[in-house]
């Protein structure tokens, strides 16, 4: 922003006391009942700039507020998810031990029942071959 106004010098002679003493402009003025539109011009900006922060700050805030709450809903609903097909995962691993361990009995009742006829086939052949 440039400045339009004409630089004025900070201390003027005081129109009040006929230069007997020096005033500050801003002085001068308000002893005159008029304000200083410079200054007060540039503490309006200063003031709208501040509320514009501000706000820019509570938007922020209020966005990322607003982030953490969807981020945490997608989080929770990916674990959920993620949850639910380990659960259904792992009773299918328990359902497959099971099998597993139903198979590997058969399998062991089957072999020493295998074992079994071989011990006993070479008494039947003895018994067979052996005449009457």
């Amino acid at each position: 922003m440039t400045d339009f106004t004409p630089a004025l010098p900070e201390a003027i002679e005081c129109p009040l006391c006929l230069g007997k003493g020096e005033l500050s402009r801003t002085e001068v003025l308000e002893r005159l009942g008029m304000k200083d539109y410079a200054r007060v011009a540039q503490l309006s900006a200063e003031e709208a700039i501040r509320l514009i922060l501000k706000k820019e700050k509570d938007g922020e805030q209020a966005r990322w507020a607003k982030f953490d709450a969807e981020l945490a809903r997608r989080v929770a609903e990916v674990t959920g998810k993620h949850s639910a097909e380990s659960q259904k995962l792992q009773a299918e691993k328990s359902e497959l031990a099971a099998r597993l361990k139903g198979i590997e009995k058969s399998t062991t009742v089957t072999l020493d029942n295998a074992r079994q006829e071989e011990r006993l086939l070479p008494r039947k052949n003895c018994r067979s071959s052996s005449p009457p």
